[in-house]
């Protein structure tokens, strides 16, 4: 299994690494986003006397929504930071695709 995930890296995004760190990191950042807007609402209820809910800095979802927020954030810049390596560390001459053979 790997080997396949290798195989589809180094097929598909070994030339545009943002293309997969930053849309895995601005998914993972929609997540945390999310999680910590559900728990602003709540937290907004509780302001409001509407109903009666835990403090959301003793919920471990906060915790979650926070490092997930974090992760998101790093994981752009590793894309961002991998692609200025790509690009200033590229070669045309070594790269090369192979249309027709010869026999």
């Amino acid at each position: 299994m790997m080997d396949l995930l290798m195989v589809l890296f180094i097929t598909r995004y070994l030339r545009h690494p943002l293309r997969l760190f930053g849309w895995m990191g601005v998914f993972v950042l929609a997540v945390g986003g999310l999680i910590n807007l559900y728990l602003a609402f709540l937290w907004l209820i509780r302001l409001l006397n509407l109903a009666e809910v835990a403090p959301i800095g003793t919920r471990p979802l906060f915790a979650v929504g926070i490092l997930a927020m974090i992760l998101g954030v790093q994981l752009i810049s590793l894309g961002l930071i991998s692609e200025m390596i790509r690009y200033f560390t590229y070669r045309p001459t070594e790269e090369y695709n192979v249309r027709r053979t010869w026999q």
